[in-house]
């Protein structure tokens, strides 16, 4: 780079000065523009806007060449370079040198020209120092908020963004729903106003600035915004000038809150906040998502439990690798007292039980994940009282896939102590029955036999020349017929 203006260079080649491109090209270039020749690189005419960007005046300009504007001088060749070979180049965000030696972002397009036997380079640069205090501003935010997840990210972002934005107040505000339009309301999620955490506060939408950042995305009010907003209590108590509100929203679009910053003196990067504010809210909206999900997956729970626990019915669900996904009160119970502790989700039910024990489980847990649905009946012993049990294994299919099993064991214990105990009665009676000398039998109401002992047996075939069979009309033509007809009936 040169330390001494340069003696001015004999004037352009009035060729080139009368060309069609020449004069496009400085009539329609918006940016800072210049021309030079590819191959003595130096500049042949350069617009004010150039001069003022780059730091130097017209006189300084003569004698410049392309080099004295790079930071790395040995770049220079292979980007002209690259200039020829593609017709032209757009470099969005690169580097150059100022005049005073410091080197500041610009964006570039070059392209070249053919004018009067010589190739032209044209280049338009704009200014983007303002993107790189954007990005800088962003790197610190990121820096500081990427570790932390949930609540704790909430206040750090706006912990963060007060102190990187040079504000004195940043929110985050939830909206909360009323019955109508005129009771939403706004509670705030994280503050943070003066150098501290803020306490809660609860504001109505209607009337406030960041019902019109709800309304219209995002909301910018440089200065004097408690004079402008009357009715903002609390732009009035603060006593703020300055606001930028971004509406966030979920991935459907529904709103979901407003993230905000304010400042007791006038903002003169309001824009530049509203950017940055729009860049965070990506990850503050899902956030926030992701916390509203993981709420309504708590409620889910909850409920799930409450009804679980309500049956009286042991209740279970295990995935394909034969771990616990969830049981209720009852299979808890009964886990406790077979191996001395509770259960925890996760936990792989097959070890626990010997192989003698495990291997047949196993099998009945894949027949239930292969997509069979059965029941059975299980007796355990463990406490020395036999306890009788029906268990149904059923599976659980997610989107057409199965993905785990139910399990559901109800203790049947006194039901079949009864059973048993009405079996042996019946076989007491019908022992009493076949031994009594007495010939007894039972009909149904068509006088069809559905019992009897040896002793009618014995009679019945005396009468009637064979022995009875059950399903027998006990009643003939004969004249004991009406008789035993009438009473019969009469029974």
């Amino acid at each position: 780079m040169r330390t001494d203006d340069p003696p001015s260079d004999p004037p352009p080649d009035p060729a080139l000065i009368e060309a069609d491109v020449y004069r496009c090209f400085f009539e329609r270039s918006a940016g800072a523009s210049c021309l030079f020749d590819l191959e003595t690189r130096r500049v042949l005419q350069a617009n004010p806007a150039f001069g003022a960007l780059y730091g130097y005046n017209q006189d300084a300009i003569a004698g410049l060449t392309f080099d004295d504007l790079q930071t790395d001088p040995h770049d220079t060749g292979v980007l002209l370079a690259r200039v020829v070979a593609e017709g032209s180049l757009t470099l969005p965000y690169g580097r150059q040198r100022r005049r005073d030696g410091r080197p500041f972002p610009v964006g570039l397009r070059l392209f070249p020209f053919a004018v009067a036997g010589r190739v032209v380079i044209g280049q338009i640069s704009w200014d983007r120092s303002g993107l790189q205090h954007l990005e800088n501003t962003l790197e610190a935010i990121i820096a500081a908020t990427s570790p932390v997840i949930g609540d704790d990210y909430c206040r750090s972002l706006v912990r963060t963004l007060a102190q990187v934005l040079e504000v004195d107040f940043a929110a985050i505000c939830l909206l909360e729903p009323g019955t109508g339009d005129e009771d939403d309301c706004l509670r705030s999620l994280a503050v943070w106003g003066d150098g501290a955490v803020s306490d809660e506060v609860c504001y109505p939408r209607v009337g406030s600035l960041c019902a019109e950042a709800l309304r219209h995305g995002v909301c910018l009010i440089p200065d004097r915004a408690a004079e402008r907003f009357p009715g903002g209590a609390l732009l009035q108590t603060l006593g703020i000038q300055a606001y930028v509100g971004l509406r966030l929203q979920d991935g459907a679009g529904n709103p979901l809150g407003v993230l905000m910053t304010m400042h007791r003196s006038p903002m003169i990067e309001g824009s530049m906040i509203a950017q940055v504010l729009q860049v965070v809210a990506g990850r503050l909206s899902a956030e926030i998502g992701r916390q509203h999900s993981e709420q309504a997956l708590r409620r889910s729970e909850a409920d799930l439990a409450a009804i679980l626990d309500s049956e009286t019915d042991s209740t279970w669900s295990v995935d394909r690798a034969y771990r616990l996904i969830v049981g209720n009160a009852r299979f808890a119970e009964a886990y406790q007292q077979v191996y001395g502790h509770l259960p925890l989700p996760g936990a792989d039910l097959i070890p626990l039980q010997g192989p003698e024990v495990a291997l047949p489980w196993q099998a009945l847990f894949d027949r239930a994940l292969a997509g069979e649905s059965f029941m059975f009946s299980y007796v355990s012993d463990r406490s020395g009282a036999p306890r009788h049990h029906e268990i149904a294994f059923s599976p659980i299919r997610s989107d057409g896939v199965i993905t785990s099993l139910r399990g559901q064991s109800r203790d049947v214990t006194d039901r079949v102590t009864a059973e048993i105990a009405q079996q042996r009665s019946e076989q007491n009676l019908r022992s009493v029955i076949e031994s009594s000398p007495e010939p007894i039998w039972s009909i149904d109401t068509a006088f069809r036999l559905t019992a009897f002992n040896v002793s009618f047996s014995d009679g019945y075939a005396a009468v009637m020349g064979r022995p009875p069979v059950l399903g027998d009309v006990v009643l003939d033509d004969s004249a004991v017929g009406p008789v035993y007809r009438a009473g019969y009936e009469r029974a």
